[in-house]
């Protein structure tokens, strides 16, 4: 519900450390684990809740600080 997504937000807003890193989980296929994207800066005003199978996510907008490499972005994208 709206609760966490407010959650969300307001630990991203008042985050001391200032640094956000972006993980991406990898296919189930490809077994556990995450991979790395790098730094990222979140938008704080576009914040959305997105339930999924019974679970509760939040979906927001994002800029990552370097590019994504081409082979990884076509591999997210495809």
């Amino acid at each position: 519900g709206q609760k966490l997504g407010g959650a969300v937000h307001s630990w991203i807003r008042d985050n001391e450390f200032g640094d956000y890193h972006l993980f991406v989980a990898k296919d189930s296929a490809e077994g556990t684990g995450f991979y790395y994207m790098g730094k990222m800066k979140p938008h704080l005003d576009q914040f959305t809740n997105a339930p999924h199978e019974g679970k509760n996510f939040v979906r927001m907008h994002f800029t990552l600080h370097n590019p994504a490499e081409e082979k990884m972005y076509e591999y997210l994208t495809s």
